[in-house]
């Protein structure tokens, strides 16, 4: 016992610039592999969980295993052709995370504690998303080998997580929306044993925010589950905006971006979710439009992300207004100015300067002449030294004059000019602006 608590302090403390850290490591490794699961019941009751002080070091110790495996699995110590080494140190990580899991739940789920739970989803998703464990980007007989070996440990990682989420009870609106892009990205792993057995996840998370904030409409019900479910259908006021809003959000990112998922994921998704909402009488109506608007936006994100290897910009700008269109209809204003951007930016490529100045105006609409400071979403990374709404909209009219004026629409230029103009006259007060804006 006091030689695998001297082995992890020796890697939790290691100076990661020590040419003797990947011994260090591996000498962790080897007593956790040959650790049996009596070995890891007798480490924990070493702790003395049962009475409040161990139960406090036994929760410093999970998380400081935690941490350590989250390090170990972003910044591999080996060399990037020691394979068969990365491999077994993943193995031993996984049946160390299955151990701890237990663990967790033994000792963590009455006195709940958010923190070794939410790092353990953190670890977990990390070691199951990370590149060395990612087989289809292998060789066919590498893959052959490590499956041989150790099976698709994503697979085995999955499920644990899966069981984790299903044994948070009453405490999984805690983690909403917070772990809903984690769960994502796990879900958007290209295995579809995987993604079948994870998806439903979604499903549940739709469930839980759903009957919380029905609950909390419903003051003071202490009704059998069916009986605030029929509450619920009268009264309508259970939603799940947080999770929509979220998962919205993330898709736009990981398909577009990081050029995850793909058209099986998509049909995937629809067909566990579709036949779930199908089932679930308050969820039906509301839970399969849903899941027809983000199956939409899959189709969108997936047709710009094809369309995006080719040379023709009209035809990204096509996908791009489709997408506009969209998030538009939906009321996404964080996703539909991250769009206008990159429409804007293509027509400047263009030349299209008219279209410039007009895709400029949309931006521009969505902020106010006011003093009040700029929200994340609504920072733009051209005027990083406009920090309120008025700097930036001044900023934007000034570009979209200029485009304007470049693109013949000279009315629609001067119809600007005025708008400004009375910034400068009566709000700025800025006098040498207001005779350049005369002169132009």
């Amino acid at each position: 016992m006091e030689d695998t608590y001297i082995s992890f302090q020796c890697v939790a403390n290691r100076d990661k610039n020590d040419r003797n850290s990947p011994a260090v490591v591996t000498n962790m490794v080897s007593l956790f592999r040959l650790m049996s699961p009596q070995h890891f019941s007798q480490y924990i009751q070493h702790f003395k969980p049962e009475n409040e002080a161990g139960r406090q070091n036994l929760l410093d110790f999970v998380m400081e295993v935690l941490l350590m495996f989250k390090d170990l699995i972003n910044h591999n110590i080996y060399p990037g052709d020691w394979a068969d080494m990365t491999m077994m140190v993943n193995s031993v990580i996984l049946t160390a995370l299955r151990h701890l899991s237990h663990t967790i739940r033994d000792f963590f789920s009455s006195n709940f504690e958010y923190e070794v739970w939410n790092n353990f989803f953190y670890c977990a998703i990390s070691f199951l998303t990370q590149p060395n464990l990612q087989l289809e980007t292998f060789s066919q007989m590498k893959r052959a080998k490590i499956l041989a070996r150790y099976g698709d440990m994503r697979k085995q990682m999955g499920l644990e997580i899966k069981s984790m989420w299903f044994n948070l009870g009453q405490h999984k609106i805690k983690f909403i929306p917070s772990m809903v892009g984690n769960f994502l990205e796990m879900t958007l792993i290209p295995d579809i044993d995987l993604r079948t057995a994870t998806i439903p996840i979604f499903f549940d998370m739709m469930q839980c925010e759903f009957y919380s904030n029905s609950r909390m409409s419903i003051a003071g019900s202490r009704a059998s589950l069916s009986s605030i479910e029929s509450s619920i259908d009268r009264s309508n006021k259970g939603n799940f905006k947080e999770f929509e809003t979220e998962i919205i959000a993330q898709l736009d990112g990981m398909v577009m971006e990081e050029g995850r998922g793909d058209g099986m994921y998509k049909d995937k998704f629809q067909s566990i979710l579709s036949n779930q909402c199908e089932q679930h009488m308050a969820l039906k109506e509301t839970g399969t439009k849903f899941v027809q608007t983000v199956t939409r936006l899959m189709e969108l994100l997936l047709e710009y992300r094809s369309i995006k290897q080719e040379e023709s910009k009209d035809n990204q700008m096509s996908c791009i207004v489709n997408l506009l269109d969209f998030y538009s209809e939906y009321g996404r204003e964080e996703m539909f100015a991250r769009h206008l951007k990159k429409l804007y930016d293509l027509h400047v490529d263009c030349e299209n300067w008219a279209e410039a100045g007009f895709t400029l105006e949309k931006l521009a609409n969505m902020l106010r002449w006011t003093d009040e400071p700029l929200s994340q979403r609504l920072h733009h990374r051209s005027y990083p030294e406009c920090q309120v709404h008025r700097d930036l909209k001044v900023a934007l009219y000034r570009d979209m004059i200029s485009h304007l004026d470049k693109g013949q629409m000279w009315e629609h230029a001067l119809e600007k000019c005025r708008a400004l103009a009375t910034q400068y006259e009566e709000e700025l007060v800025d006098y040498y602006s207001m005779a350049e804006l005369r002169r132009k």
